[in-house]
């Protein structure tokens, strides 16, 4: 009975319990006497850059805005007189030209030259006036020297009041018929300026009264663009503080205006003439003005019209920053800084005093040291100090 029993569950048992001691000590043995095995490190190879040689120039800088093409003088026609219109020139329509002098509109000029003929006739009584009153005045004091009293004759009885009332109403007549002769003229307006209409509202029979405008007018022998820039940017223009109208324009800071007529983009050149007296309150902003010179015909007849109304971007040409390194704006990180390779060849990220920068470029006053030549290529994750390999003509060093 129980000892069978027992066999039994001996044969069961011991032969996994077996395996599993067997397996244990081999376990053992293979942690126990195990080879650890040594990695080999992998040397990452140093990066193989284009770089650029660093120099020092004189670059001109400019600077940039954008504005809208206005009139440097215009008008508005207004006559001086009333009057019917009695003829008005062809060129007289919104967007016609007209030259200087050109007779703009006539008003009916009957009524003025009969008015110049009554203050003729005026003239003349008053002249005979004043005639007969000098020859009064001078019997008066020859009729006191022949009855000669020591006392002192009283200008009342030399006539002297009748001489000088004679002598201000000649003055006065004089006056009238200049006024008539002036309103006379006045009665055709002419063209203060070569020029073009704007809009008119007259036509010839119509009657209109002094003060009454007739048309707007502008001038074409120059134009003008208000160009807005940053306080920031003035420093850049060649714009002593206190320049006067004359000593700017004599200075003649030249502007490149840029813009599109058509399909096709045109560039004109003017130059800065004068600077707005205060800062827009909006943007804070102050506008400088440039001026183009005949703007409606090309010197060398291949630019269109520059004409009122068109926008335009500008290019001021500033002054020149000496002894500055040019780099362009692609190298430039976000934190004001580019790498360079230094003489011994190692990366280094140099802190730059950017000049000012644009799209395109950045101009560096210092930053950089002797030996150091501009990195061109991109590196992953730049280590100050990190060795390099410089390829090309670079690798022997650089200015």
């Amino acid at each position: 009975g129980f000892m069978s029993w027992m066999t039994l569950m001996l044969r069961k048992v011991a032969p996994p319990v077996l395996v599993l001691g067997v397996s244990a000590a081999a376990l053992w043995a293979m942690v126990k006497w195990r080879r650890t095995a040594t990695p080999n490190p992998v040397e990452t190879p140093p990066p193989t850059l284009e770089l650029r040689a660093l120099e020092r120039v004189d670059f001109p800088i400019s600077v940039k805005s954008q504005g809208t093409v206005e009139a440097s003088t215009a008008i508005r026609l207004i006559p001086e007189v009333d009057g019917m219109v009695t003829a008005i020139s062809p060129s007289l329509k919104k967007g016609g030209v007209f030259r200087k002098g050109e007779l703009l509109v006539e008003i009916d000029a009957r009524d003025f030259e009969l008015a110049i003929a009554r203050a003729s006739a005026q003239v003349a009584s008053a002249q005979l006036r004043l005639a007969t009153a000098e020859a009064e005045a001078k019997v008066a004091a020859q009729d006191w020297q022949e009855i000669g009293t020591e006392k002192e004759a009283s200008a009342l009885l030399l006539r002297q009041p009748q001489l000088a009332e004679a002598k201000s109403t000649l003055a006065a007549a004089e006056a009238d018929l200049e006024k008539a002769n002036l309103d006379l003229e006045r009665t055709q307006i002419t063209a203060p300026f070569d020029g073009r209409v704007r809009r008119a509202a007259v036509d010839a029979g119509q009657f209109v009264r002094r003060g009454e405008e007739l048309a707007s007018l502008f001038g074409v022998d120059r134009v003008e663009v208000r160009l807005p820039l940053p306080l920031a940017d003035l420093r850049f223009l060649d714009i002593p503080p206190g320049e006067s109208l004359e000593d700017l324009r004599r200075r003649s800071i030249p502007v490149a205006l840029k813009g599109r007529f058509g399909r096709h983009e045109h560039l004109w050149h003017g130059q800065v003439v004068r600077v707005d007296g205060e800062v827009d309150v909006d943007s804070r902003m102050l506008a400088v003005i440039a001026e183009v010179k005949n703007p409606y015909g090309s010197e060398s007849g291949m630019n269109p019209p520059l004409k009122v109304g068109m926008f335009v971007e500008a290019e001021i040409q500033g002054r020149t920053a000496k002894d500055v390194y040019v780099v362009p704006r692609s190298l430039v990180l976000e934190n004001r800084q580019a790498l360079a390779v230094d003489a011994q060849g190692r990366l280094r990220i140099r802190e730059l005093q950017i000049l000012r920068a644009d799209r395109q470029q950045a101009v560096v006053e210092g930053g950089f040291e002797p030996g150091d030549r501009l990195c061109l290529s991109s590196v992953d994750v730049p280590v100050d100090g990190m060795k390099v390999n410089v390829a090309g003509k670079e690798a022997e060093g650089g200015k």
